[in-house]
């Protein structure tokens, strides 16, 4: 009989937007492959607007990495809240993950301010006697959102900040196809 790993850290990353031409862009998942090998710790994938395409595919690119441990999460309301909310339950939940205390969060630098900010939240509101920190690891190399995106993530952690996330009219899901699935490189 083996017993399960206990994990102290993990890595969070949260799908991009379809922002390189056709394909889902690899830049945030190669990203989160590398820490999560580097540190052993598992992998954990949400965020889609592609109805569970983009995980999925993120999920299975790491596995045939060599990852471990990954799980992925999709969530229909396709929003940064509810990826938040679905991992915050999953490290209260599930015994392997019930002692993670680091979070490694990677996903782009101009989205990285409204994702820590909702995603510390949520493990706070779920895992309130653990009080996991999380650590922002930001991609860099990939292109820049318009401004009107920019504006949205601003005023998206200011609402969240002031309890009002999700009351407003948002744009849909920056770079997401409509109804295609995505093109594998």
């Amino acid at each position: 009989m083996s017993l399960q790993p206990f994990y102290h850290s993990a890595v969070v990353v949260f799908c991009g937007p379809h922002d390189e031409g056709e394909y889902v862009p690899m830049r945030r998942i190669d990203q989160a492959i590398l820490l999560a090998r580097n540190t052993r710790a598992p992998l954990l994938v949400a965020g889609d607007g592609n109805y569970g395409s983009d995980v999925q595919w993120f999920a299975r690119r790491a596995g045939q990495s060599g990852i471990a441990y990954v799980r992925a999460f999709y969530d229909e309301r396709a929003s940064t809240l509810a990826d938040a909310q679905r991992i915050a339950d999953e490290l209260l939940v599930n015994p392997p993950l019930m002692s993670v205390v680091n979070v490694h969060l990677v996903t782009d630098d101009w989205h990285m301010n409204r994702a820590t900010a909702i995603l510390a939240g949520e493990l706070a509101r779920a895992l309130r006697e653990r009080k996991p920190r999380v650590t922002r690891i930001p991609v860099r190399n990939g292109p820049r959102p318009p401004a009107h995106i920019l504006e949205g993530e601003r005023q998206g952690l200011e609402d969240y900040l002031a309890g009002r996330y999700g009351q407003r009219r948002a744009h849909a899901p920056y770079g997401k196809p409509c109804e295609e699935a995505p093109a594998v490189k």
